[in-house]
């Protein structure tokens, strides 16, 4: 009657003595907490020398401050989960329009070859920079697909880039805790339905050239500098197809041709809450418009301003006929502007 419980008891105690015999060895990670220290309280030369790498370090001193300067993708002398993660994410950095030369991938790959023919094992002393470095390319990565890398006004002087805030140093937090570092890449990006348009435009770009790669990824870029939530209903106007849609959610509700500037006279580029929207208002002509275009213009076509559509109001507030103007300007140019005209102002009308 006993042995049954015996053989159990047995069985039981064997099962529990294998667990405990396979359990993961305790990795100390302390030994490269004081060269970890010195290094990110340093300026070390692959770091970016700009406002942005000022950020990036910024973030980077934090991150190792709240795990005391322990490694991030690095066990003991071992990779981590986490790191193949990371160069997973690094290679596809193409997806996005953007070139893995950039986060030194090759450089990273090799030095991981050179560890797996040591049995897996990275030289210690080289850890801590391998390390760090590492974590400033996580970074760079997250400050590009934030559209924070590049100035959106050296293209053009007219645009307003968004604002994409984001607590880097937490986002790399909760890469670490979760160990989904590609997820937490790319949950930076934009998710707006233009830019994974873009991205399937790419892919396609790539497999049949047609001489659009470049223009395409600058496009991304662009996208990259626009705000990252657009609402529910927002208006978007595309200046180089002419055209002005109503968007509700993915589809659009509403779509119109519409008038952009030239060269000279370049369309602002910008994003903002849109609280009022007016239908066929008036549009009161700038005065340089007026003395650089719409008066000499006159003098030689005195019914320009009938054609155009444009009336002259006077400072009563009242319509002025525009042969009174026409006489005025004709009499006037190109010797001199009469502060009679100028005092009028001229609009087009509805």
């Amino acid at each position: 009657m006993d042995a049954p419980f015996v053989r159990t008891v047995a069985v039981t105690f064997a099962l529990t003595l294998g667990v405990a015999c396979h359990r993961a060895p305790q990795v100390d990670n302390s030994q490269h907490g004081p060269a970890i220290q010195r290094i990110v309280t340093s300026s070390p030369s692959w770091i970016d020398r700009d406002k942005l790498g000022s950020t990036l370090w910024k973030a980077e001193r934090e991150f190792y401050q709240s795990r005391n300067n322990g490694p991030a993708w690095i066990e003991g002398d071992k990779a981590s989960p986490r790191l193949d993660g990371l160069i997973d994410a690094l290679k596809h950095a193409e997806d996005h329009g953007l070139d893995p030369a950039r986060y030194g991938t090759e450089t990273f790959q090799q030095t991981m070859a050179a560890a797996i023919e040591n049995k897996g094992r990275f030289e210690l002393a080289k850890i801590p920079e391998f390390d760090t470095r590492l974590t400033y390319v996580y970074l760079r990565y997250a400050a590009d697909l934030l559209g924070w890398s590049g100035n959106p006004q050296a293209i053009d002087a007219t645009w307003v880039p968004a604002t994409n805030k984001t607590d880097l140093a937490a986002q790399l937090a909760k890469a670490m805790s979760s160990s989904q570092v590609g997820d937490t890449l790319q949950e930076l990006a934009p998710i707006l339905t233009q830019y994974k348009g873009l991205q399937t435009a790419l892919q396609h770009e790539r497999q049949n050239p047609t001489g659009h790669l470049d223009q395409i990824r600058m496009n991304l870029e662009r996208w990259r500098w626009m705000p990252r939530e657009l609402g529910d209903r927002y208006v978007f106007v595309n200046v180089p197809a002419y055209q002005m849609q109503v968007m509700e959610g993915d589809k659009p509700a509403l779509a119109m041709r519409v008038i952009v500037g030239d060269p000279m006279h370049p369309t602002p580029l910008f994003n903002d809450e849109m609280t009022t929207v007016v239908f066929s208002p008036n549009w009161n002509v700038p005065e340089s418009i007026i003395r650089k275009e719409v008066l000499p213009r006159l003098v030689n076509d005195p019914g320009y301003l009938e054609r155009q559509d444009i009336q002259v109001v006077g400072t009563s507030g009242d319509v002025v006929d525009a042969e009174g103007v026409d006489g005025v300007t004709s009499r006037r140019l190109p010797g001199s502007i009469s502060a009679r005209s100028l005092d009028r102002r001229m609009r087009s009308a509805s």
